[in-house]
């Protein structure tokens, strides 16, 4: 095993909740950078990567996980005690794509406007509609449930933002 490789991103359990995982660093450093140690994202595109090597260099030993995790509800209750869990990016998007799908599916069937990265769309009765009236954005990122509001990041627009206020148009 390559310990210098940069596959793993950092979870960090106590800023977590079983349904909202927080990674560590605000953007991905390219290789001949310096690593970011600080802040926190929920967007997986944009938290850093380290190695085994480089992250205990400069923390204490975590947990390290390189096979495939069954389901959130396991991840959790076997990790949820400690303050942030190395795994590996590829064992974390398996596990994000499975549980997205179910998740996606399930919001489906209660009618919650799911929208995709690339989608295009307009605000609509809300303040910010008549403060960007005709303006059409471009979803940064998939739509995600958070504590049962579907939000969404938006290109150009800070924060996630309610798809209940948004219609999907088509160019």
């Amino acid at each position: 095993m390559n310990k210098s490789e940069r596959k793993y991103i950092a979870v960090s359990m106590k800023h977590s909740t079983k349904n909202c995982f927080m990674l560590w660093g605000y953007k991905r450093t390219l290789d001949q950078e310096d690593r970011c140690f600080s802040n926190y994202t929920a967007i997986l595109d944009k938290c850093e990567l380290y190695s085994e090597e480089e992250f205990f260099s400069h923390y204490k030993r975590y947990p390290v996980i390189d096979e495939k995790i069954t389901s959130i509800t396991a991840f959790w209750k076997q990790y949820k005690e400690y303050d942030t869990v190395l795994v590996s990016l590829d064992i974390w998007t398996d596990l994000m794509t499975r549980e997205d799908i179910k998740n996606r599916n399930r919001r489906k069937k209660k009618g919650v406007n799911i929208l995709s990265k690339g989608d295009k769309v307009v605000m609509h009765t809300c303040i910010e509609a008549k403060e960007n009236e005709g303006k059409i954005w471009e979803c940064d990122s998939d739509s995600w449930d958070n504590y049962g509001t579907e939000l969404v990041m938006l290109k150009g627009f800070s924060g996630g933002f309610w798809t209940k206020y948004l219609q999907k148009v088509n160019i």
